[in-house]
C-alpha cells in the first residue's frame, strides 16, 4: 500500500512539473505573439493640424489663407535647426524667406536675424516660431502688428534642459491678394508643375512682405 501511495505521489509531482513547464513556456512565448496597433488622432478639423485629406483651397477663407501665409513668414524669419546646409541655402535665397519678401527686407534679415540664425545653428541650437496674433490697426496704412512666440533649445541632446520661451512683436507692411501669381504672359502659373519641381507652396500665392520693423 505504501509503495502504491508513493507511486501516485510521484506521478502527481511529475504531472505538476510538466504543467509548470508548459505554463512557463506559454508565458515566455507570449512575447512573440505581441502586436502593435497604430492609431491616428485628429486634434483639429484643419488639415494642417491633422493627418488626412488636405483641405481644398476653396474651403478656406481669404482671411485664413492670409493668416497661414503670415505664420509661414514668421516661421521662415526665425526658425533654427542645427543644419548648416539649411542655413547656407536660406542665406543664399535658394529656399525660405527670400521667396516671400522684398529684396530690402531680405537684405535687412541677412544682417540681423539671419546672422543670429547662422551662429545658433553652428552651436547646435534649435528654435521654432509660431504666430500668436495678428491685427491691422485702424489707419495703419497696411502695417500689420504681429505677435509671435519663440521656443529655443540652446543645449543639444539634453532632454532635462527646458526650452527658453519668449514672445515678441513686429510690424510688417505686406500685400495679399486672393489667387496665385501669373507668369510673364499673364497666364496663371501651373501649380502642379511648380509643386512637383519642389517649389514652396507659399511662394505661389500673391503674398509679399515689403517692410519689417522688429521690436
Amino acid at each position: 500500500m505504501k509503495k502504491l501511495i508513493m507511486f501516485f505521489s510521484g506521478l502527481i509531482l511529475l504531472c505538476l512539473t510538466f504543467g509548470m513547464i508548459v505554463v512557463g513556456a506559454a508565458i515566455y512565448d507570449t512575447a512573440s505573439q505581441q502586436t502593435v496597433d497604430t492609431f491616428f488622432f485628429q486634434p483639429s478639423n484643419l488639415s494642417s493640424e491633422r493627418i488626412g485629406v488636405p483641405a481644398a483651397i476653396s474651403d478656406l477663407s481669404n482671411d485664413k489663407i492670409r493668416e497661414m501665409l503670415v505664420e509661414k513668414f514668421v516661421t521662415e524669419y526665425f526658425y533654427v535647426i542645427p543644419d548648416m546646409v539649411n542655413v547656407t541655402q536660406r542665406l543664399g535665397g535658394q529656399i525660405g524667406l527670400r521667396k516671400m519678401v522684398s529684396e530690402n527686407v531680405f537684405n535687412q534679415w541677412l544682417k540681423t536675424t539671419g546672422s543670429d540664425i547662422s551662429a545658433m545653428a553652428a552651436n547646435k541650437a534649435m528654435r521654432i516660431a509660431r504666430l500668436v496674433d495678428m491685427r491691422l490697426p485702424q489707419d495703419s496704412e497696411n502695417w500689420w502688428e504681429i505677435t509671435y512666440e519663440l521656443i529655443t533649445w540652446d543645449v543639444p541632446n539634453d532632454l532635462a534642459h527646458d526650452p527658453i520661451i519668449t514672445r515678441g512683436t513686429m510690424n510688417i507692411n505686406m500685400r495679399y491678394e486672393p489667387g496665385f501669381w501669373r507668369d510673364t504672359n499673364g497666364k496663371e502659373i501651373d501649380i502642379g508643375t511648380r509643386l512637383e519641381s519642389g517649389d514652396d507652396p507659399a511662394s505661389l500665392f500673391k503674398f509679399r512682405v515689403f517692410d519689417v520693423l522688429v521690436d
